[in-house]
């Protein structure tokens, strides 16, 4: 999967965000770490667990990141754990 398909997707969009997994290559696209990172937090529990496993490779719903970021971003405003990336804010109505 391409980083630019781990952004939300918009709201005419008939794909589910439960639909879409992302492997550790997306994950540290998205976070801009190495995957070796991404394994990192996963065993040290920094990162919720993975939905399934797909021949040795772990995958998580972007539902689930996106849910997880979310928290982050509620219970430590200003924070950043290492190199996660400032999330959206919603977007702004015209």
């Amino acid at each position: 999967m391409k980083p630019e398909t781990q952004q939300k997707m918009p709201p005419n969009d008939t794909r589910s965000t439960e639909s879409v997994f992302l492997s550790a290559d997306d994950l540290s696209h998205r976070y801009r770490i190495t995957k070796a990172g991404v394994w990192k937090w996963q065993r040290q529990g920094k990162l919720p667990p993975a939905d399934f496993k797909v021949s040795q490779t772990l995958r998580w719903s972007l539902a689930a990141i996106e849910e997880w970021e979310a928290n982050i971003k509620a219970t430590m405003p200003g924070h950043r754990i290492n190199c996660l990336p400032a999330l959206p804010d919603t977007p702004a109505q015209d």
